[in-house]
């Protein structure tokens, strides 16, 4: 029997399964955290019914929402597992859901945040005074550091919204005043090397949004749309670098990787989709902070770049994504989990350039150059 264990939520988890041969087991097996919970077959009232051999199931639930648990549905008579199966969740309650929007054609975004994105992109965000002041501060740090010889480099992530417009068109418009705008303002009117070392790829993005520049299931782009925005910010001082890792890319190809995007998760919708990701490798990790996510810090390697250049990657979760194509293009990674350059970092690490990436909804905590960061690890050579 082969099969898809298709969507999951704290009330139903349902999907297809197709026929075995005839005189097999059809039934199948529901269990949550090892605990059988019921079965459905092709002829009960559950299965939804079948069409050539291939039945839908579904089976009604009641759990507690924000239960983390292990599902699984298997062939009785096998054993053998559904595609998907097992796979490990948290069931979101109702107040997770409604953080999602489902837009045409079923592409998911965010319905707000912390920052508040949405007000953000309808250009209603209220913001500080010094707003602008405390990015063309930014700004000269950047000057300040290039002056010793290190190379900066800023790529500010388009909020999903922006790139699929006609998708969330019935719920948001997106103006043309947003924060970004007064802060590619102060940068240009304080850092020297914005012309050159800045990048909005929202072009590339736009033109790739139905090829595969982001899932329609999660917040973040794919290996894919990181690619495009990483080349299109490098080319031009690493054209060397960028072309050999272009042609290394060509070679390895693409794949759709099936992954679970954290929009769904908070719909507990379809379990997974296909992620467009890059067929090769990423940097070994030496040395970490021990922290998980923000305030994060990973020195990690790639051993067979010939001729290694440190970089210092700081970053958000969008940087994930860009990880393979900044090991393998500069050998020697120090990511660091925050929007802050810090000095004490630099000290240690000794980076020939920094990539800062920051997603455009973050724009409204001004990145700064700091003494230190609280999390700061010793950088061991």
């Amino acid at each position: 029997m082969i099969g898809l264990l298709e969507f999951y939520s704290a009330e139903r988890i349902s999907g297809w399964a197709r026929l075995p041969l005839e005189g097999a087991d059809s039934t199948l097996s529901i269990f949550l955290d090892g605990k059988k919970v019921g079965e459905v077959k092709p002829d009960s009232s559950e299965s939804g019914g079948s069409s050539g051999g291939r039945f839908s199931f579904a089976l009604d639930l009641e759990v507690n929402p924000l239960t983390a648990v292990r599902v699984e549905v298997v062939t009785t008579g096998s054993g053998k597992h559904l595609q998907n199966s097992p796979v490990r969740t948290v069931f979101p309650s109702p107040e997770s859901m409604a953080q999602v929007i489902v837009g045409k054609d079923d592409w998911l975004f965010l319905a707000n945040d912390s920052n508040r994105s949405h007000e953000q992109m309808r250009g209603e965000a209220k913001l500080g005074s010094d707003f602008g002041d405390r990015w063309e501060r930014f700004g000269h740090g950047l000057n300040e550091i290039e002056s010793t010889g290190v190379r900066c480099f800023l790529m500010v992530v388009p909020n999903k919204e922006c790139i699929y417009r006609d998708e969330v068109s019935p719920f948001l418009d997106i103006s043309q005043s947003r924060p970004l705008f007064e802060v590619e303002a102060a940068l240009s009117r304080s850092w020297k090397g914005f012309g050159r070392r800045y990048r909005y790829p929202i072009h590339a993005l736009t033109d790739a949004r139905y090829s595969g520049a982001f899932p329609k299931g999660d917040t973040h782009w794919s290996t894919y749309g990181a690619w495009l925005a990483f080349r299109e910010l490098f080319e031009t001082d690493y054209p060397e670098e960028v072309k050999a890792l272009e042609l290394e890319i060509e070679r390895a190809g693409w794949a759709d990787r099936m992954e679970h995007g954290d929009l769904v998760s908070k719909m507990g919708a379809l379990c997974v989709e296909p992620k467009k990701t890059a067929k090769i490798r990423g940097p070994k990790v030496r040395q970490t902070n021990g922290l998980n996510n923000s305030g994060s810090q990973i020195h990690a390697v790639d051993a067979s770049v010939l001729h290694p250049r440190k970089i210092l990657f700081i970053r958000d979760s969008f940087g994930s994504a860009l990880m393979p194509f900044v090991g393998r293009a500069f050998g020697d990674v120090m990511l660091s989990w925050t929007g802050n350059v810090s000095k004490r970092l630099l000290d240690l690490y000794k980076p020939d350039v920094i990539f800062i990436e920051r997603v455009e909804r973050f724009l409204v905590r001004p990145s700064e150059v700091v003494a230190e960061e609280v999390n700061d690890f010793a950088f061991i050579e």
